[in-house]
């Protein structure tokens, strides 16, 4: 025997029967009215304060001052997603003029953060006029703004490349970079010449030391900061094992440059120091980051990656079996992996070039590459180098489009600008379709 459960209700047969659901509904929808009210409050206040008071609170701060204040938790999504909705009902009524569509606040917030994809104003509010007249979930809405996304950007630009390498040249490291044009750099490289050569090696000549090589690096860096682009960084191989010298930290700061990260060279075989009564082999060598310090945010192309390098064999670099080919050099895997976490085709400039393992590293990359190098024989060798990398097209090739192929139109645009910074030129260029998401 079928319960009344089992049988099917009609609508209006049930509200006939119990005249109270009308009222009980009409309530509901006042309550649901009142709290969505709270919440656009919420937001707008929220929004109000960050913004007055932006040099010393965010989110998360704001969030944790509530927490202290009124012993009620408050987490920093709340304020995002309150601080989203009310900009969503804001930018509503600029667009159309009237009420909001009767959605959640979530809902409102995923509608006003759906900005990949170049979402623009108009598109999101086409999103929330299908999400209430769907009755669409938060879930649904995602799947929504991923198909939008993916019609908007299915057009990916697949570039035929080879990348103009500019050979090592026997110069001054310092000239070279005061010859860049200024915000052009992208990875400044300072493998600085502090110590002369005690290797074993006697075929190896002798590197070039400056007559004051912490002054010459002082005068490098200044030039550096000039050349550097508002996203780029400088990579300093700083020398662990001794005293650095005390000028150079004031330089620093004096020239626009901060520290931001420390990236340590996992190396495979131990050396001692020439400190007298060292005690430990090092096993490690360490690469200071400086950006500009009127820079805050992320580069564009930014690839995380862990601080400490991979154990990689100090000689894997080398393209024949030669024993050595200069005293201090270092893995291209070493320099590939410090230009590729923060750039795409950018410019490299490497005023200390050695062997050119840094050009190495930019052409197979498909960056743009400048070296200096004093002595003429490591000149020969780091040019060898270079060709043997840049003569790999369809690597480059494959390098730059499995880039492309992740981005969206913002990025791309951002790459198609660094490539023309970086002197990459451009052979074809030519339309590939993707597969609707759909």
């Amino acid at each position: 025997m079928k319960s009344s459960h089992d049988s099917p209700c009609n609508l209006d047969n049930l509200v006939v029967d119990h005249p109270e659901f009308i009222s009980m509904a009409q309530r509901l929808d006042r309550l649901q009215t009142k709290e969505l009210r709270s919440g656009l409050a919420f937001g707008a206040l929220a929004d109000r304060y960050i913004k007055r008071y932006d040099r010393v609170l965010n989110a998360a701060k704001l969030a944790q001052l509530v927490t202290e204040v009124t012993g009620k938790l408050c987490g920093r999504s709340k304020i995002n997603d309150h601080r989203n909705a009310y900009r969503m009902y804001r930018l509503w009524r600029q667009k159309c003029g009237d009420q909001s569509p009767h959605l959640e606040i979530t809902k409102l917030a995923r509608a006003y953060g759906a900005n990949k994809g170049a979402f623009d104003d108009d598109d999101k509010v086409k999103l929330c006029q299908r999400a209430a007249e769907q009755g669409m979930t938060k879930a649904q809405m995602k799947d929504e703004i991923l198909r939008i996304s993916t019609e908007k950007t299915r057009t990916e630009l697949s570039y035929d490349i080879v990348p103009t390498i500019q050979n090592v040249k026997c110069m001054d490291g310092l000239d070279l970079l005061l010859d860049c044009d200024p915000e052009s750099v992208d990875v400044v490289l300072l493998d600085w010449m502090y110590k002369p050569y005690m290797g074993g090696d006697k075929n190896l000549p002798q590197v070039h030391l400056p007559h004051d090589p912490a002054g010459h690096l002082i005068e490098c860096l200044r030039a550096a900061r000039k050349a550097l682009t508002p996203h780029g960084i400088v990579a300093l191989f700083v020398d662990h094992q001794s005293d650095p010298d005390e000028r150079i930290a004031p330089a620093l700061k004096a020239c626009g440059l901060r520290t931001v990260d420390q990236y340590v060279w996992n190396k495979p075989a131990a050396t001692f120091s020439g400190n007298t009564g060292a005690i430990f082999a090092n096993n490690h060598e360490i690469v200071d980051i400086y950006r500009r310090t009127d820079t805050k945010t992320f580069p564009p192309h930014l690839k995380y990656e862990r601080s400490v390098s991979p154990k990689w064999h100090s000689r894997s670099h080398r393209t024949t079996s030669e024993r050595g080919v200069h005293p201090f050099e270092k893995p291209v895997e070493l320099m590939r992996a410090l230009i590729s976490t923060v750039t795409v085709n950018g410019l490299v400039v490497d005023p200390f070039a050695g062997s050119g393992s840094s050009g190495v590293a930019a052409a197979e990359l498909g960056c743009g590459y400048r070296g200096a190098e004093m002595i003429e024989e490591y000149v020969k060798t780091a040019n060898r180098r270079i060709s043997c990398a840049a003569d790999r097209e369809k690597e480059t090739v494959e390098a730059i489009n499995a880039a492309l192929a992740g981005a969206n139109a913002e990025q791309r645009a951002a790459i198609v600008v660094h490539l023309k910074n970086a002197g990459i030129n451009l052979t074809e260029t030519e339309e590939i379709k993707l597969e609707d998401a759909a």
